[in-house]
């Protein structure tokens, strides 16, 4: 069997790759471990490991290469986990005309 990979990182796509079962477990170490390191971040407006999740994602991008990263089965409402992005990021922590900070975030992709 294949399993996906799907990574997003700033809201952007960073990996969409079919791996073959021998790379999956790697695939979900590799997933647990940036999973693990974006915890009480609040979605990257504490960047306080920065590098390292950024090192994180581009195990990713390795796990796509020489792939086409990019087609239909991308399709689908991403759930924003982490972000650089500035303005994100403010809107996060600080909110917007006194409504307060921003609740769950969302990025519609459609291929």
């Amino acid at each position: 069997g294949r399993e996906r990979c799907r990574m997003t990182l700033g809201g952007r796509l960073v990996a969409h790759c079919k791996l073959s079962t021998a790379d999956a477990s790697e695939v979900r170490a590799a997933k647990e471990k940036l999973y693990a390191a974006i915890v009480g971040t609040q979605r990257g407006v504490k960047q306080t490991n920065r590098e390292e999740i950024l090192e994180l994602t581009q195990q990713f991008v390795q796990f796509g290469a020489g792939q086409t990263t990019t087609g239909p089965e991308l399709t689908s409402a991403w759930k924003l986990l982490w972000t650089t992005e500035k303005e994100t990021c403010f809107l996060l922590e600080k909110g917007i005309w006194k409504v307060g900070p921003a609740g769950e975030s969302y990025q519609v992709i459609d291929t």
